[in-house]
């Protein structure tokens, strides 16, 4: 099956370490969005760029029937691996036999410090250095808790302060592999606080930084019990908003399908709807479509076709198919809030076709809407209609009060322009 024009795994990989592709790959290859020889290339591509030298072999093998070599690719051989890891670990294994004494003795991980080490045992700063360079190679191999307990202590000991950052980057990485989310998001945030604190980072390492953060990101955003709404609030911040409109637009599908199940967040929407109308020339999809078909456009012919084509757009995204059904029912409620609002009578009927239900399930459902909602309506049960027995704004008053607001504001600027030019020519 060729891949969706909505599929995202492209755009997103390229902004991910090479070892979170391999869940997306996974996914995508259940799901038929891509060809298996595609898929196949892209793990062996992906695993080459690793040390995980045995599971690039077992890929190999299962797809080609050989272990050699994939042609066009270039394995490391075992061996060497192997020859690299003996020779990183006995260069630290001092340490390391320090490290794992100190841990059976510390509560809560208490802090150990370089001038003690240097003291006490004759640890250098070079071989504190060689830490960080065991704990990525740990990470290359696959082995991502021993990476993480070897990052923290690395972070603790050394004053390399790029280097802290990056065995910081090499923390959040073990934390959503190994699917820690509190800590991936506690390590998110200081990530995010450490971009903006350093003072060496030029500014389009700056975005280049975030822009990494907040793909990385969906992994925690999406996993952990308060994700949604810490995405909301990552994403409106000022330099993450602006790191979305240059160099991430597609970020939109993730921050409106957020907005849009989060109920609790509304107050999000508008700023969300202007953001999409914004973007619309550089980036759109069903899932965004929706929104600006419903509260820009009203078309709500419109919004209901791409609330269908969203089910599909969801069920393909590694991120959101787990969500699907919940962003389907609230974005249903969205429709017909926004239906009930502009309509002074709807047909029981045409809602219950519209969610599948029969006719006294879709009753039911509009009775827990307008509750819900505190419309004043009421059923017609003879018609089989709902009537709504307050006048709400119409699609054309929306229309015609943007206009005057329009308008009132362009006078005042108009207004002020003049006082301007009255005061420079005086």
């Amino acid at each position: 099956m060729a891949a969706s024009q909505y599929n995202l795994t492209a755009m997103i990989a390229a902004n991910l370490d090479p070892h979170m592709v391999l869940p997306l790959l996974d996914f995508a290859e259940s799901t038929g969005s891509f060809n298996v020889d595609t898929i196949t290339k892209s793990r062996l591509q992906v695993l080459d760029s690793t040390q995980m030298v045995d599971f690039y072999n077992e890929v190999y093998v299962e797809a080609f029937g050989d272990d050699g070599p994939h042609e066009g690719l270039n394995s490391k051989p075992r061996d060497v691996v192997i020859s690299r890891y003996t020779k990183l670990h006995s260069q630290c294994k001092p340490l390391l036999d320090i490290i794992d004494e100190k841990k059976g003795l510390m509560s809560d991980r208490v802090a150990l410090n370089a001038a003690m080490l240097l003291a006490d045992h004759g640890i250098d700063a070079p071989q504190i250095e060689v830490l960080y360079e065991y704990a990525k190679f740990m990470f290359d191999c696959g082995r991502y808790q021993d990476a993480a307990e070897n990052l923290f202590f690395y972070r603790m000991l050394s004053k390399n302060e790029a280097r802290c950052f990056q065995a910081l980057w090499g923390q959040l990485a073990t934390d959503i592999l190994l699917t820690h989310w509190d800590d991936a998001l506690v390590g998110l945030n200081q990530l995010s606080d450490s971009i903006e604190q350093m003072a060496s980072i030029p500014q389009v390492d700056q975005l280049k930084y975030r822009t990494w953060l907040v793909h990385w990101g969906l992994f925690i955003f999406f996993n952990h019990e308060n994700g949604r709404s810490s995405l909301i609030e990552f994403l409106n911040k000022e330099r993450y908003m602006n790191t979305v409109q240059t160099s991430c637009p597609h970020i939109l599908r993730y921050l409106t399908t957020a907005v849009v199940i989060n109920r609790r967040r509304r107050t999000a929407l508008n700023d969300l709807i202007k953001l999409i109308a914004k973007l619309s020339y550089v980036y759109s999809d069903p899932v965004t479509d929706f929104l600006k078909a419903l509260y820009m456009d009203y078309d709500f012919e419109l919004a209901f076709t791409k609330l269908g084509e969203c089910e599909q757009v969801l069920s393909d995204d590694f991120f959101l198919n787990y969500i699907k059904d919940e962003f389907i029912d609230n974005a249903r409620l969205f429709y017909f809030e926004m239906y009930f609002r502009s309509h002074h009578t709807v047909s029981i009927k045409m809602v219950s076709e519209a969610l599948s239900v029969t006719i006294d399930e879709g009753e039911r459902w509009i009775v827990d809407l307008i509750r819900s909602l505190g419309l004043d309506a009421r059923i017609d049960s003879h018609a089989n209609n709902v009537v709504m027995t307050k006048d709400y704004p119409s699609i054309y008053q929306h229309v015609i009060d943007k206009t005057k607001s329009l308008t009132f504001r362009t006078n005042q600027l108009i207004g002020l322009v003049d006082k301007k030019y009255l005061s420079l020519q005086d």
